[in-house]
């Protein structure tokens, strides 16, 4: 072997050996390392078995009954794979996928599917002849079951809190039936006699009793928003009439039927647990406690169950834990024996007869391995679907250790030299935290001059945000930072409570049906861990919310107005706020909005200056303070708005400013300011699509530092938590890595100077008269986006829009797909 082959022979096998012992706090997201893979839930994935992989997120699966067949549905398709996992061919859907439900007919030859407002019979060849069966508006449609004969079909109406029976000779509806609050799946037993239905948001209400409405419909909740009731109707299904409702868990969400029709077991997904239920006498016969990593904090969010074919072993999906666990039948009670690790977030399964004995368990992963649907730079959007496929005989092996090692990879993380071994020693005792709106590390430091940033693909940079950059460059930058959610639904959730639950996930990838809960209004969307200020206040601190999940009362100012008035000695217009859950409002700044864009972010900084100001002169600054800053979201190019750059601009001027005032003052010695993005999904970046943009300033955070520690939203959390003295939430902060290496022992407390911005901040986008071609386009598409909440508008298309603003409508977007129906850099 020549010289030059043996030292490529060496330099790969390093690699290897590299890439075998990568540590998890030097991962980047996304990167495959061998089989691992990093995402931002401080999870590492290394499925066993093998990998399916394909475009977009799978919502439900299913085998054919002859088991040759592998089904997977998608929000507007269904992929189509042999049983060992070769593609055979995509069809496409005429509308979006709902929650759950997916089934083949008894023949094999066709495939029943829950669309928004129907049930679609799509055949299976991909030939023309689907069939549509329309059902109420907005009725959400989720599981669905055949009966034996399979002339009959039983479906769960999400959204109307109702279950329908179908006649498909008739291609209609024959009967329909009030169930409890969001139904979800659905099973009927092995004689049809019964079929059983979980209810998301639990029993009916009674006369007195506390409750918010989720999707209209009243339903029980606590003073925290969050949905305090789970159970399971029972339908007599020869009157079609419901004979009982048993309280089970919260988030009752997947149901199965053991084989021999004897036991019904059900995914709790906000309790982390399994109960069984005697189909005969409708008693809870157990409730098997699935176990979640970090040991004895919450989220490993059972989703989805399914019996082994000799009824001996129940496969329960776990989405907080990326593993199935592996349930035995002990007598009468269920055992856990094990968890198979998967891929990211699984949510339906399947299991076969393998033809050597045993079983084959197939598992759709919701997330699969993150936005990583083609190549370098990537979006949020451009998620790789998985389906992880393993052997059940070998299931039992899987060790708890090694499951917990994947949700728990930062335990052995190297602490940085001179940085503090608990944050608690430092002596903060009042933290804040900035949260933004919507984008990547390349969109605003790409252009830093340091650190892992493509200045290629940044729209905002040292012209646009000099705060930002400053802030980057006078204290640390940190480059290898990641939101651990998609969007602002799931987004203020992770960076508040530092979890989602399964109804957030479930309703991504059905186009969020129900609710767009950002700010709380849903009781669904709601963990029962709580919000970072519930637990400072559980601890007896105290805390201060500006904006963060609250409503303001709509304003007939214009930004301009509201930015004369920002910058005059007293501020002379109002506004105010309130929050759809109840025990915020007691730390709710009623002065300050909510996410208003014609309400410019340096009147929001003057609103907090002025509550600042006062808190310091009575001395009773509180210990966690919660601050909004949602302009740099923008409203793309609708006439008579601000400029993207200009909301951008303005966004920076405030955070600028904000961070000065709490530098200069009293407080400054004992405080730490954490700002970052809600969610990336404004944008690209040639690392990952949740790579995002995180400042720290603090007299103990480090000057001049580049830091490449991967670190998360959950992170930021788990700081917080650390330096107050918090425990955590549940088992996503209970993981992160403290941002330590952030921080030094040794303080400078020279204040942050906020500099003026490079552009004026009055500048409108132009009338639409003077428009054409592009520009007037894009103008109008504006004139027709809701920019009233977040994300209400299309994101792709304002993605581009502002691309092209900031970038020439002659530069190309950068190649990245952007939906299911979209070829890659479509504009």
């Amino acid at each position: 072997m020549s010289g030059w082959a043996e030292a490529l022979g060496r330099l790969i096998t390093l690699l290897l050996i590299y890439l075998a012992i990568q540590q998890p706090e030097t991962m980047w997201v996304g990167t495959r390392y061998g089989n691992r893979v990093l995402v931002p839930a401080n999870q590492v994935l290394n499925p066993a078995g093998r990998r399916i992989e394909f475009a977009q997120r799978p919502v439900d699966l299913a085998l054919s009954p002859q088991g040759d067949l592998l089904a997977v549905l998608l929000p507007r398709s269904i992929r189509i794979f042999t049983a060992e996992g070769q593609s055979l061919r995509t069809i496409r859907t005429s509308a979006d996928s709902s929650f759950l439900g997916l089934a083949f007919t008894a023949d094999g030859q066709r495939l029943v599917v829950s669309q928004s407002e129907a049930v679609s019979i799509v055949p299976v060849s991909g030939a023309a002849g689907a069939v549509s069966i329309p059902l109420p508006a907005k009725s959400s449609p989720a599981g669905l079951a055949f009966d034996p004969a399979g002339t009959t079909l039983y479906v769960a109406l999400n959204r109307l809190n109702q279950v329908v029976r179908i006649d498909l000779a008739e291609g209609r509806v024959t009967a329909t039936v009030n169930v409890g609050v969001a139904p979800f799946g659905v099973a009927l037993t092995p004689g049809a006699d019964r079929l059983f239905v979980t209810n998301w948001g639990g029993r009916r209400p009674r006369s007195g009793e506390p409750t918010l409405a989720s999707a209209g419909t009243a339903t029980l909740a606590d003073e925290h928003g969050v949905a305090i009731s789970g159970t399971v109707s029972v339908i007599d299904t020869a009157s079609f009439r419901v004979s009982a409702e048993i309280e089970v868990e919260l988030h009752p969400s997947g149901i199965q039927i053991s084989p021999d029709g004897r036991v019904a077991a059900v995914a709790n997904a906000n309790s982390d647990s399994v109960s069984f239920l005697d189909t005969a006498t409708l008693e809870i016969t157990g409730k098997t406690s699935v176990t979640a990593f970090p040991i004895n904090y919450l989220g490993s969010t059972p989703t989805a169950v399914a019996f082994s074919p000799d009824g001996q072993r129940l496969y329960v999906a776990c989405g907080g834990n990326n593993a199935v666990a592996v349930l035995a039948s002990r007598g009468a009670q269920w055992v856990v024996e094990g968890f198979v690790p998967t891929d990211w977030y699984p949510v339906a399964l399947a299991v076969a007869p393998a033809a050597e004995g045993g079983e084959t368990v197939y598992v759709a992963n919701s997330k699969g391995i993150g936005s990583r649907d083609g190549q370098s730079p990537y979006s949020v959007y451009n998620v790789l679907g998985t389906v992880s496929v393993f052997s059940g005989r070998s299931a039992s092996a899987a060790t708890l250790e090694a499951t917990a090692q994947a949700n728990d990879p930062f335990r052995k993380a190297v602490l940085p030299p001179g940085s503090p071994a608990n944050l608690r020693e430092l002596g903060i005792r009042h933290v804040f935290l900035v949260i933004k709106e919507n984008r990547t590390y390349d969109q605003v430091l790409g252009d830093l001059g340091k650190g892992n940033g493509d200045p290629r693909l940044t729209l905002y940079g040292w012209r646009v945000t000099p705060n930002q950059h400053r802030l980057a460059e006078e204290f640390v930058t940190l480059d290898n930072f990641y939101c651990s959610g998609i969007v602002s639904a799931d987004g203020h959730q992770w960076i508040t409570q530092a979890i989602t639950t399964d109804y957030v996930e479930r309703a991504y990838a059905a186009a969020w049906p129900r609710s767009y809960g950002y700010d709380g209004r849903d009781p669904l969307v709601l963990a029962p861990t709580g919000f970072i200020w519930e637990n400072a206040q559980r601890r007896g601190l105290a805390a201060r919310i500006f904006g963060e999940f609250a409503q303001s009362g709509g304003s007939s100012r214009t930004w301009n107005e509201f930015l004369r008035d920002a910058e005059g000695p007293r501020l002379q217009l109002s506004v105010r706020s309130t929050s759809p859950v109840p025990a915020l409002n007691a730390v709710l700044e009623p002065s300050y909005p909510s996410f208003t864009l014609n309400i410019p972010d340096v009147w929001r900084a003057r609103v907090f200056q002025a509550r600042f100001e006062e808190f310091v002169a009575r001395g009773n600054l509180p210990n966690l303070v919660v601050i909004q800053l949602p302009t740099n979201h923008t409203s793309g190019t609708s006439p008579g708005a601000p400029t993207p750059a200009t909301m951008v601009a303005d966004n920076d001027l405030a955070t600028g400013r904000i961070v000065e005032t709490i530098s200069k003052s009293s407080y400054w010695p004992r405080a730490a300011i954490f700002i970052t993005e809600d969610d990336a999904q404004n944008g690209v970046d040639h690392v990952d699509g949740h790579r995002t943009v995180c400042l720290v300033a603090s007299p103990y955070a480090r000057r001049g530092a580049l830091d490449s520690t991967h670190y998360n939203q959950t992170s930021v959390l788990r700081t917080i938590e650390e330096l107050l003295g918090l425990p955590p939430m549940n088992k996503f902060d209970a993981a992160a890595l403290p941002m330590r290496s952030v921080f030094t022992t040794t303080p400078d407390l020279r204040p942050f100077l906020a500099v003026p911005a490079n552009l004026p901040l009055d500048t409108l986008n132009p009338a639409l008269a003077g428009l054409q071609g592009e520009e007037r386009r894009a103008a109008l598409e504006s004139i027709a986006m809701n920019f009233s909440a977040p994300d209400a508008a299309p994101e792709d298309r304002l993605n581009r829009v502002l691309w092209h603003v900031a970038k020439g409508w002659q530069t190309p977007y950068p190649r990245v797909p952007h939906g299911p129906n979209c070829r890659p850099g479509e504009d």
